[in-house]
């Protein structure tokens, strides 16, 4: 694993890649490897069909934009890159606990899991002004400074989410590249990627220069341009509505998993695929062999749908 200045921190073994066809727009795995339409949305069902494939869907304009031609992977999948909060790591309880001191402190309400996972978003910024905090009195450097005060005590007890590991270590087996974009402190970022004993799936990790988490996207520019990645090869794989803003601008294509930091419902509206779990989308659904024209899901419970 590389940092993104190119400082080594650890030896990353290569391995033979393995052809990632696209055989059809509706089979997501075949003989095991990954294939097909990622991102499906734009319709009133988020299905778009041609003869018996799905043809390319519209990006869906809940994000403010016009509507853009999603990106459908095309020949190999090369790449997978992973968002770090919420995605590998599951420090939902943490952050929550973290901000509903900061919250008390001022006498502000403090937020459930629930309320938290429908008002938080990127940048933090716009988020802290949603549940009363104001980074007009108090600075964005002073806040996340007090944030990270309490989050970065406990970070180090948060485990993987389910499915992890393995699923790194089965893209790592086909011969895909894998790297983190987050909007972590990139030291920070680094030093929990070793404790959690991943570091060795990695080829780069990309953080920020600071605490104040606002966008990734400049950053995912760097990761694309340093490592020679071609957009439409591959994956970003996240847990909020930024991550789909992220993909979009980067134009590689996007897995959405609603066990981190946003709810089911807020990642749907962004029009892209949305899995209940990584082991759902990866080790059950995907792994299954579905070779359906369309999938959508029925609710975070993992109840799926032609």
């Amino acid at each position: 694993m590389k940092r993104s200045d190119g400082a080594s921190t650890s030896q990353v073994g290569r391995f033979p890649r393995w052809g990632f066809t696209v055989l059809s727009a509706g089979g997501f795995w075949a003989s095991g490897l990954y294939t097909g339409m990622i991102r499906a949305g734009g319709g009133v069902d988020g299905r778009h069909r041609q003869g018996d494939r799905l043809r390319p869907a519209r990006y869906c304009d809940a994000l403010g934009r016009n509507p853009e031609p999603i990106v459908r992977l095309s020949g190999e999948l090369e790449a997978v890159i992973w968002d770090f909060n919420g995605t590998i790591v599951d420090d939902l309880d943490l952050v929550i606990r973290s901000v509903n001191v900061q919250l008390a402190k001022r006498g502000l309400p403090t937020l459930t899991r629930e309320t938290y996972r429908e008002v938080f978003g990127f940048p933090v910024e716009t988020y802290y002004r949603r549940i009363g905090l104001d980074p007009e009195v108090e600075s964005m450097a002073v806040l996340s400074a007090e944030f990270h005060g309490v989050y970065a005590l406990g970070l180090m007890a948060c485990p993987l989410h389910d499915g992890v590991r393995d699923t790194l270590a089965r893209f790592r087996g086909s011969g895909m590249r894998q790297f983190v974009l987050s909007a972590m402190e990139e030291q920070l970022l680094l030093n929990t990627i070793e404790h959690l004993g991943v570091a060795g799936f990695f080829d780069a990790v990309y953080g920020l220069a600071h605490l104040e988490a606002d966008s990734k996207i400049s950053r995912g520019r760097e990761l694309l341009a340093d490592h020679s990645i071609r957009p439409k090869t591959s994956l970003l794989i996240g847990d909020t509505d930024h991550d789909a803003e992220v993909a979009d601008a980067l134009g590689v294509s996007i897995l959405l998993i609603a066990k981190g930091h946003q709810s089911f419902e807020r990642l749907r509206a962004t029009g892209c695929r949305v899995f209940g779990t990584l082991q759902q989308a990866v080790t059950s659904e995907l792994a299954s062999g579905s070779s359906s024209a369309c999938v959508e899901s029925g609710g975070e419970e993992g109840m799926w749908h032609e």
